[in-house]
């Protein structure tokens, strides 16, 4: 099973739907504007990011991480990571342009 969590403002009740992972607000979707590739999570995006990371490791056994090198991408990840006790393996060409 691949599990994909990708950041991203939910405007559900749930923050974190481990079946479709939305977690990390900034605040540029936050506010729905546009934001540029070094726009980091905010401290919502944070507690949201280390929320998943704790519901992961309670849920699934997690062999490999593999995260984008953006800064909001490897906060996400390193989330994950310190709930799972997975090492991040960063891949710049998971960015999405």
């Amino acid at each position: 099973m691949i599990l994909l969590v990708r950041h991203g403002r939910l405007n559900v009740y749930s923050e974190v739907n481990c079946f479709n992972a939305y977690v990390g607000e900034t605040e540029g979707n936050r506010t729905k504007i546009l934001q540029l590739p070094s726009t980091p999570l905010n401290s919502s995006g944070h507690e949201q990011a280390k929320r998943a990371g704790q519901r992961i490791a309670q849920e699934w056994k997690v062999y490999k991480i593999i995260a984008s090198d953006l800064e909001r991408t490897q906060n996400t990840a390193n989330a994950i990571s310190s709930a799972t006790r997975v090492p991040v393996q960063l891949h710049p060409l998971l960015q999405v342009s």
